[in-house]
């Protein structure tokens, strides 16, 4: 399932954060989006994702696809357990599948607890988690791996790899290592738009 963006530009307040960015993103390959900060890399991905509208240009794909998004927040109500945070989101996964889940990310007796209990990286990986069960068409992640260590990441992004077979990865990173990981081409954000910005999101 091919996704084209044809001159995709963002305005915020009159600042132009996306300058005319077109391509198209291949269904059997996986892309880094890689450049430094600041300069739209989310906004482009919240745009794919359907969150944000872009000020021209038009996104073409299927007309019905699921976007799975692993925020650069882990997004959890504070109120629920992990596993209803999770079944929220994805209200046909049994107990049984969320679980497996969980201990296949060494987050084995998770469930239960609350957003509070859990540190940074735990709770990144229950927003992977949920993503993953979504069975989303497309799965975009904006910077996964902040709060991980290096096993974890290593851990984490086999079980990603593992679940999203078939399906393309669009992941803003910043460390080629964590490309290398997901074995993602790598896209320069900056080559992508016909005009410099000053600034982005």
């Amino acid at each position: 399932m091919d996704i084209s963006l044809e001159h995709i530009s963002l305005t915020y307040d009159k600042q132009k954060v996306l300058a005319d960015i077109s391509l198209t993103l291949d269904a059997t390959t996986g892309y880094a989006l890689m450049g430094k900060s600041g300069i739209g890399k989310t906004s482009l991905l919240h745009i794919i994702a359907g969150i944000t509208t872009p000020t021209t240009g038009v996104i073409v794909c299927p007309t019905a696809y699921r976007v799975a998004t692993v925020f650069q927040e882990a997004r959890l109500l504070p109120w629920y357990t992990v596993t209803t945070n999770i079944q929220l989101v994805c209200p046909d996964c049994t107990h049984e599948q969320i679980t497996a889940m969980l201990v296949d990310l060494d987050m084995a007796d998770t469930g239960d607890k609350y957003p509070h209990q859990l540190s940074g990286g735990m709770a990144q990986r229950v927003s992977i988690a949920r993503a993953l069960l979504y069975h989303g068409d497309v799965i975009l992640l904006d910077e996964p791996f902040a709060g991980l260590d290096q096993q974890t990441k290593i851990t984490t992004a086999s079980v990603i790899l593992h679940h999203t077979i078939g399906k393309p990865i669009i992941a803003v990173l910043h460390h080629s290592e964590e490309v290398a990981l997901l074995n993602l081409e790598v896209l320069p954000f900056h080559t992508l738009q016909t005009t410099p910005t000053k600034g982005g999101l």
